[in-house]
């Protein structure tokens, strides 16, 4: 089996035959056999499969539609067709399975588990920070003192150095 000629080789000729097939799907008048049966039933509705099948094409006496796989997902080949298919889609969109449900909590559980990674992280920065700062006021206040005891002593009075409980003048030791 070769390439089929019933089709347009262009990108946007293909797209334009889903939104055509789209339309028509909408509009209750599908040219697809098995579409219009189901359109007599009242059991037609607009999902990918659908889609696929009427923006197919009649070949050798057979109605054949194109791959789903083409507009059957977000990452597809024609995104726009499949964000009108399920926009449109209200059965689907409102249906939630347990799956669905499930992948959305484990995908909110691992955006949570990596705020709160960064939170952790950017505390322990920030209590770090704080230790030096309380540091840095220590060793201020710790200065301010030593100016200040100078300052209360005699100005005519050696400076000491204290050795355990023994006090050396500078003028003694020379």
């Amino acid at each position: 089996m070769g390439k089929r000629k019933d089709l347009p080789a262009s990108f946007e000729g293909m797209e334009k035959r889903f939104f055509e097939a789209i339309n028509r799907i909408k509009d209750g008048n599908p040219v697809c056999p098995a579409l219009i049966k189901k359109a007599k039933l009242g059991k037609l509705r607009l999902t990918v499969s659908a889609v696929a099948l009427e923006a197919g094409n009649l070949l050798d006496g057979e109605w054949i539609g194109l791959s789903r796989t083409q507009i059957g997902h977000a990452n597809c080949r024609y995104p726009k067709v499949y964000a009108l298919i399920s926009g449109s889609d209200e059965d689907r969109s409102s249906r939630r399975d347990l799956r669905t449900i499930n992948q959305g909590l484990r995908e909110q559980n691992q955006d949570l588990e990596q705020k709160l990674k960064l939170a952790l992280s950017e505390m322990g920065a920030m209590a770090r920070r704080m230790e030096s700062h309380e540091k840095g006021v220590q060793d201020k206040l710790d200065e301010i003192a030593r100016v200040r005891s100078r300052g209360e002593r005699h100005a005519n009075t050696m400076p000491t150095t204290k050795i355990g409980k023994n006090v050396i003048s500078i003028k003694d030791s020379s």
